[in-house]
């Protein structure tokens, strides 16, 4: 009976132990998942604060470069409105999108700079170039638009042969005391000539040379009616 009852006891005592390793091996398993869930709360804490302080950053961003954006695009918008009517709703459709997301938080301070910046760098190219091209011209009063072909000088006008108007006029656009761009047909017929004598060169790809164009007859600093 001693036997069998120390038999038990050691047979109760391995069982114990058992146990006990299992609790063990149970309690690190606890602490290695209590451990990454701290590191991961950890982290997550970080995160949040970065966040926080990008959030921050931004919004002080914005109190500092938001007038200054606006007071530039109501000066470039204001610009577009009064300039050469060459693709000018395309351009003021442009700035409106750019003030929208401003306006809405879509887009960054500094991202809505760079697109402005790239905005006026795009208008200062036009004020340089001199290019053949077709546009949508509107060339009476609240007239509809007609498929143009115009030679534009820079910023400072355009002459016009229009495709689709059934006399294939040349023509110009002028620049009233009022402020608003009109657009004038030109009915000499040395204008004329002289106009579409241009109009050839440029489709030939002769960019440089001298050629007698008409010109409004009070532009200041030249003869009336027309320069070299």
């Amino acid at each position: 009976e001693i036997s069998s009852l120390a038999s038990q006891v050691r047979s109760e005592h391995e069982r114990g132990l058992a146990r006990l390793r299992s609790l063990e091996e149970r309690r690190g398993e606890a602490k290695a998942r209590l451990d990454a869930a701290r590191a991961r709360q950890t982290s997550a804490r970080r995160k949040l604060d970065d966040a926080r302080e990008r959030v921050r950053s931004r919004e002080e961003k914005r109190t500092i470069y938001l007038p200054v954006l606006n007071d530039h695009l109501a000066k470039t918008r204001a610009a577009v409105e009064t300039s050469l009517p060459f693709r000018r709703e395309e351009r003021l459709d442009a700035l409106e999108d750019l003030q929208t997301k401003l306006d809405s938080g879509s887009i960054a301070p500094e991202k809505a700079a760079t697109q402005l910046w790239r905005f006026i760098e795009d208008e200062l190219r036009l004020a340089r170039e001199v290019s053949l091209t077709k546009v949508p011209l509107r060339l009476e009063e609240n007239g509809p638009r007609h498929l143009t072909e115009v030679v534009r000088f820079g910023m400072v006008t355009l002459y016009t042969r229009c495709t689709d108007c059934t006399d294939g006029h040349y023509g110009r656009m002028l620049k009233g005391d009022d402020g608003v761009w009109r657009h004038e047909i030109i009915t000499d017929e040395a204008a004329k000539r002289q106009v579409g004598a241009l109009f050839e060169a440029l489709e030939k790809n002769i960019s440089e040379g001298a050629y007698e164009l008409p010109l409004p007859p009070l532009t200041k600093g030249l003869d009336a009616g027309g320069a070299r």
